[in-house]
């Protein structure tokens, strides 16, 4: 058995991750070792995520992603983590809480990043897991949610969308699924 396919075992659980390279790179190195090492046919294009870097979500198992983070091109590649609660914790009867996926209106704008967070940070408390884009920005948070606490979020300026987790999974599996299938 070669080393390529210990490594992407059946058993190996895939699992989704942010791979980021700079804009100024041209791509075309970084997308056929991310095609060759996830054994994917194809790949979606790159989105703007700061200033600097272009982002995009692959399909990967951890082996996988600590190979592809070794190539000379990228920046960095995060896991994409879905919220759960803390052992020995149980949600609340009278408000059952359910993961969510919050994103900025603009990566772009650092500071207005900050001062979103500050307002989530509000409602959330210690249920608001932000997840980086790029060195020291947010823009997407992952938020355990009450029914009642989605419309204020909601209505934060800076928030471009909160959505149900298994939702916004559920639209990044296929946007990879098409960019597999062109």
């Amino acid at each position: 058995m070669s080393e390529q396919e210990s490594e992407d075992s059946p058993t190996s659980e895939k699992h989704l991750f942010l791979v980021f390279l700079r804009k100024d790179l041209r791509d075309v190195s970084a997308v056929e070792f991310i095609r060759y090492t996830t054994q994917c046919n194809s790949f979606p294009p790159w989105e703007d995520a700061t200033e600097d870097l272009k982002s995009n979500i692959i399909e990967a198992t951890p082996k996988q992603a600590e190979k592809i983070r070794s190539h000379r091109d990228i920046v960095r590649i995060t896991p994409i983590e879905a919220t759960s609660l803390e052992d020995g914790l149980e949600p609340e009867e009278d408000s059952p809480k359910a993961p969510y996926v919050v994103r900025a209106t603009n990566l772009r704008d650092k500071d207005a990043c900050r001062v979103t967070h500050a307002s989530l940070k509000d409602i959330f408390q210690d249920q608001l897991q932000p997840q980086e884009f790029g060195r020291h920005s947010i823009g997407l948070w992952n938020v355990n949610s009450t029914s009642d606490q989605v419309p204020l979020a909601a209505k934060i300026q800076g928030v471009r969308s909160i959505v149900p987790l298994d939702q916004y999974l559920l639209k990044i599996q296929k946007r990879l699924q098409r960019g597999s299938e062109g």
